[in-house]
């Protein structure tokens, strides 16, 4: 670690380069997960945290590599952190929302058991069912031991009323919010969960991740990326690692 005194003559002395050109300005505003930073010639590497967070705009694919050539997780990550990286939960290509990333493969694994998830559904709503019937239909169907949806990962449904935006003025519509549970990823109990409101006659037409374990989307931009240092978040990491799964 250098002082600030230190890093200010570094500057100033022209040590400094930003994305290949000398920087003296020392209130420049510098983009350091795109812009390549070096001291002496010499390029200057961040860490790798343990966590980070992206909010997936929709299109793109939820892997670190596409091989057919569309756009990917491995595009969003610094180039020196790609190798580390790993998906905690993977988001379909047509939904939107947060997407956690584990630097550790076994922390990645243990991280996805018993995980929940948070997601804001828009549904196409048949004209012979009413928004609350549907929503109370829903939420009959994954609590009744009986049927065939019981204990699929899928633990609650509310319906939302506030919710209006340019793809949901639609009268004929209704927007839901699921919390979904699962042993080792939620993307199987997320398909369910479409069957289910398919199988209700109201198919989703937007998905949106608000919530991955602990971790709130909150107001990350859309596109945008960024490590995580919070309390709750590096304690679920921590405990996931003291928990013993069989």
């Amino acid at each position: 670690a250098i002082s600030s005194r230190a890093a200010l003559h570094m500057i100033k002395s022209g040590r400094i380069k930003v994305s290949g050109k000398v920087c003296i300005d020392t209130k420049l505003k510098i983009d350091t997960w795109n812009q390549a930073i070096s001291l002496d010639g010499q390029g200057i590497t961040q860490e790798v945290p343990l966590l980070c967070q992206y909010h997936k705009p929709k299109g793109i694919i939820s892997t670190m590599h596409d091989r057919f050539g569309r756009p990917d997780l491995q595009g969003v990550i610094p180039v020196e952190w790609r190798r580390d990286m790993h998906p905690v939960s993977c988001l379909h290509s047509d939904a939107s929302g947060i997407v956690v990333f584990c630097a550790s493969a076994e922390l990645t694994r243990r991280l996805r058991r018993n995980l929940q998830e948070s997601y804001l559904v828009q549904c196409a709503l048949d004209k012979t069912l009413s928004k609350i019937k549907l929503a109370t239909h829903f939420q009959a169907l994954i609590h009744n031991q009986k049927t065939k949806w019981a204990g699929q990962g899928l633990r609650e449904v509310t319906l939302l009323d506030d919710f209006k935006t340019e793809e949901t003025k639609d009268h004929n519509s209704i927007r839901l919010r699921l919390i979904i549970s699962s042993n080792g990823g939620s993307d199987i109990s997320l398909r369910k969960a479409k069957k289910l409101l398919a199988h209700l006659a109201a198919p989703i037409v937007h998905l949106h991740r608000v919530q991955c374990g602990p971790v709130h989307l909150s107001t990350l931009p859309v596109g945008d990326f960024e490590p995580l240092f919070n309390h709750d978040a590096l304690s679920w990491a921590t405990n996931s690692l003291l928990q013993n799964f069989d």
